[in-house]
């Protein structure tokens, strides 16, 4: 059964973006589009929908507001944001991202080269797959997965001791779980944070701005040859790499335009790689859920 999603906008710049992403996928089908939210609102009460996509690009569009009233028309629907890479819709895109959407997925621009037609597809599918999957397997008398046989689990020993750095990757939902993960952290952790999220260039400053102010504690994206302090949260820069190296007796943050690993720049491998050559064993890494298989 094909995954049916909804797009919701009045533009033909994100809608033909989604309606050419998805023609030639055999596993997703454009089930109905919508105008605006109270015609999203009026088709999720008669149409089976497993994800929608949202163009914030609309004019007078309250986000907040809109993922509410999809939310509380079909609770389990998963939303992706997509627009164009302007100031005002990062700054929108990223509240509604802490409230709850899934992620935001850039539309191809001239003015970002990153952003190609190739990439949006590439990342969009990816993003529809992973949620709806998600969704179908909650579903009420969905077909439980298999049981899987247990197996005998080896656990390597380690002495109780306080780890040197706290390294944490996140994709899909975790702009949200950091928030409440790092919010929830007791204030007596000193423990320097390295934190890849997948997120687009322009997100992640106003990301670190949401996480300080959460979590009371510095927080700001990572800066090239910046000594790593206790105390302090460093987020990778969208479009960049973050990684550690020593120089002589500090630790400090490298920042490279390296090749996209695992179709991601910034990355979650090239960060612990670089983490546990220099922290060896002395590092608690993290891993929240999302999609792909970066940091896996």
């Amino acid at each position: 059964i094909p995954i049916r999603i909804m797009v919701i906008g009045d533009s033909g710049v994100v809608v033909g973006a989604v309606e050419t992403a998805v023609r030639g996928a055999n596993d997703i089908r454009i089930a109905t589009t919508a105008q605006n939210v109270t015609q999203a609102v009026i088709r999720l009460k008669s149409e089976a929908i497993d994800v929608a996509v949202l163009d914030i690009g609309m004019p007078n569009l309250s986000l907040e507001r809109a993922l509410r009233r999809l939310r509380d028309t079909a609770s389990a629907v998963n939303v992706i944001l997509s627009a164009s890479l302007t100031f005002r819709n990062v700054k929108n895109s990223m509240a509604a991202l802490l409230a709850g959407a899934a992620t935001f997925i850039p539309v191809p621009g001239k003015h970002h080269k990153e952003n190609d037609p190739a990439t949006f597809r590439r990342d969009l599918l990816d993003a529809i797959r992973g949620l709806a999957g998600n969704k179908r397997a909650s579903r009420p008398g969905a077909r439980p997965a298999p049981i899987a046989q247990p197996i005998a689990l080896s656990l390597r020993t380690h002495p109780p001791t306080r780890p040197d750095v706290i390294a944490i990757g996140s994709s899909t939902g975790g702009p949200q779980a950091l928030i409440a993960l790092l919010r929830d952290l007791p204030r007596g952790i000193k423990t320097p944070i390295l934190i890849t999220q997948h997120l687009p260039a322009t997100f992640t400053a106003i990301f670190a701005q949401n996480i300080a102010k959460a979590a009371g504690r510095a927080c700001a994206e990572g800066q090239d040859g910046e000594e790593i302090r206790s105390g302090q949260i460093y987020v990778a820069p969208g479009g960049f790499h973050m990684l550690v190296e020593k120089k002589g007796s500090a630790n400090v943050i490298r920042i490279t335009s390296d090749p996209p690993e695992n179709f991601c720049r910034p990355a979650v491998d090239p960060m612990f790689r670089a983490v546990a050559k220099v922290y060896g064993r002395n590092v608690l890494a993290v891993i929240l859920t999302g999609m792909g298989r970066d940091g896996a």
